[in-house]
């Protein structure tokens, strides 16, 4: 069955990062991926197209592209801005799973989403995916988490209304989980976040993306962080963030 993976949180936590880089590691283990760019900032975009399209000009009728990555492919911001609306006849639970339908996601493994914090899109996504990913680095991302897990809780009796009343719907059991990202558990910030982030048990991720300088200077390239440094600690810790969801979503489900 399809995932459909929310990577969402406030800005600057490595949402952008994350849904690049985990939907690289994703395809490079051979699972078939759509990295859906919902943020207004078009980052994530802005690394997976081909430099051949960004200097072009995009293709009106082709908006699910091809990446620069293999088993990956890529609806940038304003292709998704565009589309999700006219699926809005029902309501939000329904515009993410119209698009989708749309481009017969059930072919794919996994789709993985660059979440914006706030407006509609926010709100089409977080309805319509059946895992959330919350990026935490530091400690003012840390007092978001409750207010985070209250309105999960909110949106699970929206979604148990929605499926009341239609026949279809994106995947199953629902999934909540915290990954720490740029991490130093060296530092008296990171002892801070290990500590505090305990009280939310299972669903912290094992995998910690550790701080590396490779982020940055992948990102001022334009490239991911296996196109740019492929052996780097970075790239080995979203490689194994990809095995751990692997094991969690598919075999433990």
């Amino acid at each position: 069955m399809t995932k459909v993976i929310s990577v969402m949180g406030k800005d600057g936590v490595g949402k952008s990062t994350t849904t690049i880089n985990l939907g690289v590691a994703f395809g490079r283990k051979g699972k078939k991926v759509i990295v859906v760019d919902a943020s207004p900032l078009g980052d994530t975009a802005t690394c997976l197209l081909p430099l051949s399209i960004k200097l072009e000009g995009k293709i009106k009728d082709m908006v699910l592209y091809e990446s620069t990555e293999q088993n990956v492919k890529i609806i940038d911001s304003i292709d998704f801005e565009r589309l999700i609306r006219p699926f809005d006849s029902l309501d939000l639970y329904f515009g993410l799973i119209g698009l989708l339908e749309y481009f017969n996601f059930e072919n794919y493994d996994y789709i993985i989403i660059d979440t914006p914090s706030e407006g509609y899109a926010k709100s089409s996504v977080f309805l319509a995916a059946d895992t959330l990913i919350v990026p935490v680095e530091s400690s003012s991302s840390l007092r978001t988490l409750p207010g985070v897990f209250s309105k999960i809780e909110k949106r699970k009796n929206v979604k148990e209304d929605a499926d009341t009343y239609h026949m279809k719907r994106i995947g199953g059991v629902d999934n909540t989980f915290i990954l720490l990202t740029s991490f130093d558990s060296t530092t008296q910030t990171g002892k801070h976040i290990l500590k505090v982030i305990g009280r939310y048990g299972k669903t912290v991720l094992d995998t910690k993306i550790p701080m590396d300088v490779s982020f940055k200077e992948s990102a001022t390239f334009d490239e991911t962080i296996f196109s740019y440094n492929p052996n780097c600690k970075g790239a080995e810790a979203y490689m194994a963030l990809a095995d751990e969801l692997i094991s969690k979503l598919e075999i433990e489900n």
